[in-house]
């Protein structure tokens, strides 16, 4: 276990001294001088948190503490005293997801376990279009470079959601919300600077023309230096991003909004793979590649009458990825349709349909490859919920299901159950279960053998390659979940939300030898693999959040998840050497702890306070020419922010991320991936509206 340094203990108790007493600086909510400019803490208070409202749990508006699911809201003022750059950094703030740089622009994030590089069994979606790619069924984390002054919120919710927003949302669904046209109105300008942040320029203008419309124009440029290998050296994995978007909203009756937006992006992206380069090792190869794209999003929303209102939503968006790992140019296609109508007071219902084609070309790249080449692959969807006031403003009961068609596996049927009990003023009580699964996508189903890597079982042996393929018959991963939560709030300055929950996983992805799949050639012995259902397993634990405002200035809160699982293999691979070898404990910690402080000084400063725990993971099984098994160290984290307000349109603030602690590796290597270390770093922020 790696030893602490007495500094960072030092800092901590510092730290969590002096920012009680500097509050004890002010004068209430503020200081005479800082009439002009509302306390952003006292604006966001117990009340208004609860009154939190929230549209990912049941597709419709309804407040946060009212919501039968594990969802925690990261709100505007939480992203802007972050000091975060990053959607992926953003993150961090939820409890129950694990979060984990691999590189300094490749992310491994997941909610309820199964991280990795491409976790595939948490959606992702940005206003309702969804990035979770079909191609290695997972999220690009680096192409969600947003413009963060651009998002309204961050929705987040742990456990299944596959009911309304369909297969893949297995353990969690997170759906970045934007803001709208008419929220952004006037100029900004944003600067950002720092040792790993070397450059980041965001911009935006918004205004009205006429009386019914509302748009604006926005964008980013950033300029990211890499991180360090495990060596100490530079693992060079420098990027560069450059983005524009825009957005229009337009009221074109009392009954009718009609939204379109758009956006388009390059990344430019350097990074190292671990190649197999030869019968005796691997070779290290650095990468220079390219990650482009655009989308187009058109909503209308009519309203027939308060009680009846039906969404139809279009989005085009082409993906391009050219690296040493793939090659490939994407197309998607996606138009859905929903109604809601309430039917009494007591009672509404929920129905939609969908229908999502998909468009691939791959050229051949040296580290992968599909047959067939070209492939069209369709999603039809319909579902429909039901929203019951049991007992009248005590017990209300949802019922739902989704029903899919995909072109890997055929029909998919995900149900849901929930319900959410007033026990008391202050208290609510929810419980649900659910049916999700996790599909099959383009590499399972259809990837050509591809040597990957070479493993070596001992230093005098010559190391095996490992060669790769799909198989037609995979079939989807699918998981039961149950969860039971409870929410407090027994003073006007106190909120607690506890979720606990149990899954059950079965069909879970492995490899194992394809049959007659060893042979020797002139480079060395080659073992062939196929991608199959071989595994199933449990996994439970429970995650808690706390909201305390001691003073009206004075923001608090804790958060702590707790996660252990185990796994098995399935009857009929009994005696087969599977690759890897189980799941192990899933890469994932068993402890998260995260304990934020964010107080409003005197003078128009902010000081915001971050102290965050992760567990280690004892056994994660990494592959490559080190394939066995090794381990992440815990490690105990600290970030802090100034911010200072000079002007009601002018910001300042200074960052600092990962200021205690060792340099350290959050994520091991996964195929063809190097390990680096994330490092301490400082940036500064000037932002101006005008």
């Amino acid at each position: 276990m790696r030893r602490r340094p007495l500094l960072g203990w030092h800092l901590i108790a510092l730290c969590w001294l002096l920012v009680p007493a500097l509050g004890m600086l002010g004068t209430g909510r503020a200081c005479a001088d800082d009439g002009a400019l509302e306390r952003d803490l006292a604006r966001l208070g117990i009340e208004q948190l609860m009154d939190e409202q929230v549209t990912s749990v049941s597709k419709t508006s309804q407040s946060l503490i009212d919501s039968a699911a594990a969802v925690f809201v990261v709100s505007d003022e939480d992203i802007r005293r972050s000091g975060a750059t990053l959607v992926p950094e953003l993150l961090r703030l939820v409890p129950g997801l694990h979060v984990a740089r691999v590189s300094s622009n490749q992310w491994a994030i997941t909610a309820r376990g199964f991280n990795g590089r491409f976790s595939n069994k948490l959606l992702v979606l940005v206003d309702g279009r969804t990035v979770y790619t079909p191609i290695f069924s997972g999220v690009y984390w680096e192409g969600l470079d947003l413009p963060l002054t651009d998002i309204e919120r961050i929705e987040v919710i742990r456990g299944p959601g596959a009911s309304l927003w369909g297969a893949n949302a297995v353990n969690g669904i997170v759906n970045i919300i934007t803001k709208t046209a008419a929220d952004t109105q006037g100029g900004l300008a944003g600067v950002t600077a720092g040792d790993e942040e070397r450059a980041i320029v965001d911009w935006r203008y918004g205004a009205r023309a006429g009386e019914h419309l509302d748009f604006r124009l926005s964008g980013r440029h950033a300029e990211r230096d890499g991180l360090r290998d495990a060596r100490g050296d530079d693992a060079g994995d420098d990027w560069s991003v450059r983005r524009g978007g825009f957005r229009v909203d337009w009221r074109a009756s009392a009954s009718d909004l009609v939204t379109t937006q758009g956006d388009l992006y390059r990344l430019d992206l350097e990074r190292a793979y671990s190649v197999p380069s030869g019968p005796e090792n691997a070779t290290i190869t650095l990468d220079r590649g390219k990650l482009s794209g655009q989308s187009w999003l058109t909503q209308w929303e009519h309203s027939f009458s308060l009680a009846s209102r039906t969404a139809v939503q279009f989005y085009y968006q082409r993906e391009r990825r050219d690296d040493l790992f793939t090659h490939y140019r994407q197309d998607t296609f996606d138009l859905d349709l929903q109604h809601d109508l309430a039917i009494t007071d007591r009672h509404a219902i929920t129905w939609g349909l969908g229908h999502r084609l998909i468009r691939d070309d791959f050229d051949p790249a040296p580290l992968f490859d599909v047959r067939p080449r070209e492939r069209d692959h369709r999603l039809f969807s319909a579902f429909i919920q039901t929203q019951i006031d049991v007992i009248e403003d005590r017990l209300e009961l949802t019922i739902g299901t989704k029903l899919e068609h995909n072109s890997f596996t055929g029909w998919e049927h995900q149900p849901n159950l929930r319900a959410i009990w007033e026990p008391a003023t202050g208290q609510r009580l929810w419980a649900s279960v659910a049916r999700a699964a996790r599909t099959p996508v383009r590499i399972e189903h259809d990837q050509s053998g591809v040597a990957l890597f070479d493993v070596q079982q001992r230093p005098d042996e010559r190391p095996i390659r490992i060669v790769f393929g799909g198989d037609s018959d995979f079939d989807s991963e699918k998981v039961t979940s149950v969860e039971l939560g409870y929410r407090l709030w027994p003073k006007d300055d106190l909120f607690l939300d506890l979720a606990a929950f149990y899954n059950r996983y079965d069909d879970l992805r492995s490899a194992a030898p394809l049959e007659n799949g060893f042979g020797v050639g002139p480079d060395g012995a080659v073992q062939r693999l196929v991608i199959v259902n071989a595994e199933r397993g449990r996994t439970r634990g429970f995650e808690l959040s706390a909201d305390w405002r001691p003073r009206v200035d004075w923001r608090l809160r804790l958060g702590y998840a707790y996660f252990e699982s185990d796994f098995s293999v399935a009857g009929r691979f009994a005696g087969v050497q599977l690759f890897p070898p189980a799941f192990e404990d899933d890469r994932d910690p068993r402890h998260q702890v995260s304990l934020q402080s964010s107080i409003d000084l005197p003078h128009r400063l902010e000081l915001d306070t971050w102290l965050r725990y992760t567990g280690e993971v004892d056994s994660v099984q990494v592959t490559g020419s080190e394939s066995g098994v090794a381990s992440v160290d815990d490690y105990l984290t600290l970030d802090l922010r100034l911010g200072w307000r000079p002007h009601e349109r002018l910001e300042l603030s200074l960052s600092g991320r990962n200021l205690i602690g060792a340099p350290r590796t959050e994520f091991l290597k996964e195929v063809n991936t190097v390990p680096t270390q994330v490092e301490r770093s400082v940036h500064g922020r000037l932002e101006w509206r005008f």
